[in-house]
């Protein structure tokens, strides 16, 4: 989880190492977005698998680089199901 000014957001780490790592910040607000950020955001399949309560989309736009000391909130929650790891990885080839 990553948070700023007190809100925990939900992340999705691609990389990780010594104490730093990058990762793409998770949105459930997909629909009222512009069909550019649409463009970006990767549709995780199986949500609940990956931790999450309702359909959730790792912004691909935007690659995030951070301390792992600037972690807040809980531990890893759950992983991408094998299936969508393969679909994120044709969905970043493409942009």
């Amino acid at each position: 989880m990553w948070g700023s000014a007190g809100e925990i957001r939900p992340i999705l780490v691609v990389e990780m190492w010594d104490s730093k790592a990058e990762f793409y910040q998770i949105t459930t607000q997909y629909a009222s977005k512009s069909e550019y950020i649409k463009s970006t955001n990767f549709k995780i399949n199986d949500w609940t698998k990956a931790g999450f309560d309702k359909p959730s989309y790792p912004d691909t736009g935007v690659l995030v680089r951070f301390s792992l000391s600037s972690l807040k909130g809980e531990e890893p929650r759950g992983k991408l199901a094998p299936e969508d790891e393969l679909k994120l990885l044709k969905f970043l080839k493409k942009q």
